[in-house]
């Protein structure tokens, strides 16, 4: 049974097709084979009937060259949704919108520029779990969005401004009782930020 479309839902199935069909993926039939699944299940994230888990939602990020901020927010970092896009499932482009039918080619440092997203990206969501989970929220408990909207303004922080960042993270967490692994995590995940951004 869907549940029945939240904004933050509709704003995430309204961008993932303005982000899907720029990038090379003309119909959903398309984007569900390359995702591995069915076309019916994918059209439902179009629909905003439902929600992708997080390991989807990270596998179509992977597919579209995207943040999950590109798929999630209106602001932060994203790309403007293109007005002139058609809304539904016409394959059809709207007059005067030509979408690249070429997958979107990365710069030559693309690279390390992922590789230190996805370790902000990591920090930003051990950070907020780690803050979730004092409130109360189990990460088990917390919806694929839930999660996203949580880390989702920590990783704009961190990939905006890493040592800004890193310099206000034991404040933020003072008082928040830690396991060993979580505050080991964060430590190794810090090294490693700093060590990206300075190679």
């Amino acid at each position: 049974m869907s549940k029945e479309p939240t904004d933050a839902r509709s704003r995430f199935a309204q961008r993932l097709r303005a982000i899907r069909i720029p990038r090379g993926f003309k119909t959903a039939r398309s984007f569900a084979r390359a995702l591995g699944i069915d076309e019916n299940r994918y059209t439902r994230y179009e629909r905003a009937e439902v929600e992708p888990d997080l390991q989807l939602l990270l596998r179509m990020c992977e597919l579209l060259r995207a943040t999950p901020n590109d798929l999630l927010c209106d602001t932060i970092g994203s790309t403007p949704i293109d007005s002139r896009m058609p809304y539904g499932f016409s394959d059809a482009p709207a007059a005067n919108f030509e979408p690249s039918t070429q997958p979107r080619t990365a710069p030559a440092d693309a690279a390390g520029d992922d590789e230190r997203k996805a370790i902000a990206w990591q920090l930003a969501e051990t950070v907020a779990l780690i803050k979730a989970h004092r409130h109360g929220a189990a990460s088990n408990e917390l919806s694929a969005i839930e999660k996203l909207r949580l880390i989702g303004p920590l990783f704009a922080r961190v990939n905006a401004d890493p040592f800004s960042f890193l310099a206000s993270l034991p404040n933020e967490l003072d008082g928040i009782a830690m396991e060993t692994e979580a505050e080991a995590r964060i430590g190794q995940l810090s090294e490693k930020l700093l060590a990206a951004h300075a190679a």
